[in-house]
């Protein structure tokens, strides 16, 4: 077999080999770990590894295996492509899965005839057939189920809506509910019934000088929050689902599982999933956008009111979002204030624009003879790593800052109209001068790349390798 691409440094471990695949039954797929090194990939590699094995190891073509070859350990039962009921009839299946809600929302206009939807499900990948019955995968129960009730594995992950008579859970309830639905109803009522029970404030429209009432927290950001708590359930923890308390002055969200980024990522880490199929078929049902801006768009509503920030905490097995209602500023702790600061910070620095003493006062609705507080502000900020000047020498009122994880702060120099135009003119004209300037380039790239991936490779230690009939 012909390989576009080399294995070099390549050991293996004996004892490793021989615990992790069957040399009894060579044809089972089996993981077995190898220390090595590539230098690229594109195709197929075979090597005799072992040679007490009957059949020789072949390399996964999928550059992704590489990357992620120490995956987190995910118990069997709780992946989400894991079945969760198997043997099942037509009929079963569709007692089980809300297929009408699914539609709905999908748009799709499917006869009302149960082959067809079956058939439709099938095609999706929602449901698998096996001979002549069907089995349920983890991720499509978790999706469609009419009650989770009706799966062990998912008993616990039911959405609850708790609100309080004041600011602590020790005060009387005055709403309880639990939303026992999958994702298509659940997160439909889940959102009608927490709108309907954030208070409502009176705001005057500065253009028109109405009185408008609005939600104290905006449906914007309840409905990204909300999304990416059903989005990035953790389904392999056996802790309860989605808790959301509501209290006078706050609402808390809590999921279950640790985040995917960094907390300091939030807004400008991208898109970072989860569970694949779940956060898929919720795109394609336009649940969420897939695009990684929710944090973005969050931050930016919050701004846009001169609200609070919202708060993030993040525990061993869960993680809460905290939205307030409304926060004076005198309120605030150092780490409060500093977190602010920070996350505008980085929203102007998503806009190309460095956040400045003008910037934060207008978020902040402060005036002008604020003007040293809120430099004190970026200094502690600073003081504690989160910022950096992006002009150390300027007065601390004309001082700009960016993140401190900023690597390239040229990105935010300040532009004429007509910068972008000039640029893309200089490039013209210099690959005008040296035809061969665009293919050295690109060969460049490449080779950075190829760096990049053989470091990858190096700090993980190991790709995976399955037994495979050549």
């Amino acid at each position: 077999m012909s390989a576009e691409w080399t294995i070099t440094g390549l050991t293996y471990d004996r004892d490793k080999a021989e615990r992790r695949v069957d040399g009894n039954n060579p044809q089972v797929s089996c993981p077995a770990l190898f220390p090595a090194q590539c230098a690229s990939f594109s195709c197929f590699m075979t090597s005799d590894i072992n040679p007490s094995m009957e059949r020789s190891l072949i390399w996964e073509k999928s550059p992704q295996s590489f990357l992620d070859a120490e995956e987190k350990e995910v118990p069997q039962d709780r992946n989400e492509r894991s079945i969760v009921a198997s043997a099942l009839s037509g009929s079963e299946v569709l007692k089980l899965l809300n297929t009408e809600a699914y539609l709905r929302l999908s748009r799709m206009e499917i006869a009302d005839n149960k082959e067809d939807r079956l058939c439709y499900l099938e095609k999706l990948g929602l449901i698998k057939k096996s001979g002549s019955a069907y089995e349920i995968p983890l991720s499509s129960a978790y999706l469609l189920a009419r009650n989770l009730s009706d799966f062990n594995q998912l008993a616990r992950k039911c959405v609850r809506i708790v609100s309080y008579g004041d600011n602590d859970n020790l005060s009387p309830v005055v709403f309880d509910k639990e939303f026992k639905e999958g994702i298509v109803e659940a997160f439909k009522s889940t959102y009608r019934d927490l709108n309907g029970l954030i208070p409502r404030r009176e705001r005057i429209d500065l253009e028109s000088g109405r009185r408008l009432v609005e939600l104290s927290i905006p449906h914007a950001v309840v409905r990204e929050v909300l999304s990416n708590a059903f989005a990035h359930q953790d389904l392999s923890s056996e802790e309860d689902g989605i808790v959301i308390e509501i209290f006078k002055n706050r609402v808390e969200i809590t999921n279950s599982g640790r985040p995917v980024l960094d907390t300091l990522h939030f807004l400008d880490g991208g898109p970072a999933i989860k569970n694949e199929k779940i956060f898929a078929e919720m795109k394609n049902l336009g649940l969420v956008d897939g695009q990684g801006y929710g944090w973005r768009k969050i931050v930016k509503e919050l701004e846009s009111r001169s609200l609070p920030v919202p708060e993030i905490k993040v525990r061993e097995k869960s993680i809460t979002v905290t939205l307030w209602f409304e926060k004076p500023l005198k309120l605030l702790s150092l780490d409060q204030r500093n977190w602010t600061v920070y996350l505008h910070t980085v929203l102007r620095y998503l806009l190309s624009e460095p956040a400045n003493n003008a910037s934060l006062r207008q978020r902040l609705n402060l005036p002008e003879s604020k003007s040293s507080t809120v430099s004190k502000w970026f200094r502690q900020a600073a003081e504690g790593g989160l910022l950096k000047p992006f002009d150390k020498h300027s007065s601390n009122k004309a001082k700009r800052y960016v993140p401190a994880w900023c690597q390239d702060s040229s990105r935010i120099s300040v532009k004429t109209k007509n910068y972008e135009k000039l640029k893309l003119e200089e490039e013209k004209t210099k690959n005008s001068q040296n035809p061969s300037s665009n293919k050295a380039f690109i060969d460049q790239e490449d080779e950075q790349l190829i760096q990049k991936a053989r470091q990858r490779l190096k700090e993980q230690g190991s790709v995976r390798v399955r037994i495979e009939d050549l």
